[in-house]
């Protein structure tokens, strides 16, 4: 007889939710009082990665041909990307732990409460941030090491002389040799998918709960602009102006984070989308070559993993937070504000100036975090 599966509840207090936060600290990206050497580690191989690919085009670069040359300097970006960003992330400490706070402060405390509808649209995108932590990391990490573990491992155990992609310090001439290369490897590799999935994994943590609170903007605003009180009823009016003006307050706070949110990952996108660009252009003059097989060309394809993974993630996520922005103007616009007091429709007034501007995510300024700029990912 199967057991059946226990559904945990949903975590209703805000206190308890996840930032992934601990997934920072455990890869020493959050900068502490507590001296760690977690950050060096992890940062000095990633740095070593990039150098060992890059010492190969260096030292033997006459002797390798074309292809060669681009599937190794690819690699070379593979670290480089996760290098930066883990730099910047780690660097923008206090600004995480700004978004950490908001979070677990529930955002803003509304006088009358949440509804029922509104704390299950909480809980569940709390519920959602851990299911993606629980999967989405190891998805990652298997793309990157897919893409990076794929060239070291040699196609004969018995032939020594292979070349490798990177550059050793010494020929790999015996098992012994053939042991360290591969440990280092793998532990150059493990490094860069681990640190750039987390990185990429707080992002889409950070944006759940910024969805969710937006959704319950629009709820609230709906709620408080579709009852029309009677021109007559002063306090019907007055409760009326407490429900818009605690809404524009809750604005405030979502705009703020909104605020914060985008000078945390502005770096970190505006790399990964440059990567990406860089990526696609090689993957082009590779199947264009006439020199290529189509084993060469499918094999570069899948080098391609971790960008498309991480680039597909950020503009997903940019897309969503830009179209939930719209959707809460859209609530103002098509209620029936003109019904209201003037100084209802003054607080909506400025609701509506504040979203004038979209809530767009940008690579530091630059370009655009939405699923346009996939398709407009090029030189």
């Amino acid at each position: 007889m199967t057991k059946k599966k226990v559904v945990q509840p949903l975590e209703h207090d805000p206190s308890k939710f996840s930032t992934n936060r601990e997934l920072l600290e455990n890869f020493g990206l959050i900068l502490t009082d507590n001296r760690s050497f977690r950050p060096v580690g992890s940062m000095t191989l990633i740095l070593s990665g990039m150098l060992h690919y890059s010492l190969r085009v260096i030292l033997t670069y006459h002797e390798l041909e074309l292809l060669t040359v681009m599937k190794v300097l690819h690699l070379t970006l593979i670290y480089l990307l996760v290098a930066v960003c883990g730099t910047v992330v780690l660097r923008q400490s206090k600004r995480f732990l700004v978004l950490h706070s908001i979070i677990r402060n529930g955002f803003y405390k509304y006088p009358q409460g949440l509804t029922d509808e509104q704390l299950m649209i909480r809980s569940r995108a709390n519920e959602k941030v851990l299911k993606i932590t629980k999967y989405g990391l190891r998805f990652f990490v298997i793309a990157t090491l897919g893409s990076t573990l794929k060239e070291p491992l040699p196609y004969d155990f018995q032939v020594w002389t292979r070349q490798y992609n990177g550059w050793f310090p010494f020929v790999v001439d015996s098992w012994s040799k053939y042991v360290v290369s591969q440990i280092y490897h793998l532990m150059a590799a493990l490094s860069a998918a681990l640190l750039g999935g987390s990185v990429c994994i707080v992002f889409i943590a950070i944006a759940e709960h910024l969805l969710a609170q937006l959704e319950i903007l629009s709820i609230s605003l709906k709620n408080a602009i579709h009852d029309v009180p009677d021109p007559g009823d002063s306090r019907a009016n007055y409760l009326a102006y407490l429900k818009i003006k605690s809404c524009v307050k809750h604005h405030h706070v979502i705009l703020r984070f909104f605020i914060e949110f985008q000078k945390y990952y502005s770096i970190p996108v505006l790399s990964m989308l440059a990567g990406t660009t860089v990526a696609m252009c090689t993957i082009a003059f590779v199947v264009t070559d006439p020199n290529s097989t189509f084993g060469v060309s499918a094999a570069f394809l899948s080098l391609m993993a971790p960008e498309i993974a991480f680039c597909l993630c950020y503009c997903t996520y940019g897309q969503k937070i830009t179209d939930m922005g719209f959707n809460v103007r859209d609530t103002v616009c098509n209620a029936p504000w003109y019904c209201h007091s003037k100084k209802v429709q003054l607080a909506l007034l400025m609701i509506l100036i504040k979203t004038r501007t979209p809530l767009t995510l940008t690579a530091a300024g630059l370009k655009d975090c939405s699923i346009k700029s996939i398709g407009e990912v090029r030189l």
